[in-house]
């Protein structure tokens, strides 16, 4: 299990430490998060691509379901913006384990 950071939806001066899993399965890579308060929430529609890693799930506090689009950084992380329909967002990074 590894450690990352999420921002609440629109407060990007606040971060919320969150846990990630992941794994390679026969069909793929498998994403789960796991919330502050110790929910997990399923990662779907995981594409990774270089630099660039997309995804969504459902936010574990308030159920709502948000599209994530990563870059790599320099430190080998990945870091950037998850929206909800209506156009919140919230600032997520994944740190590199090690």
């Amino acid at each position: 299990m590894e450690r990352s950071s999420l921002s609440p939806m629109n407060h990007p001066e606040m971060s919320i430490p969150v846990n990630y899993d992941v794994v390679y399965t026969e069909s793929g890579l498998a994403i789960t998060i796991i919330g502050a308060n110790g929910v997990p929430a399923r990662v779907e529609n995981i594409y990774l691509k270089e630099d660039a890693l997309l995804f969504t799930f459902n936010e574990p506090g308030e159920q709502v379901a948000l599209e994530c689009s990563l870059s790599k950084t320099e430190m080998n992380c990945f870091t950037g913006r998850c929206n909800d329909s209506s156009g919140k967002w919230a600032q997520f990074t994944l740190v590199h384990p090690g």
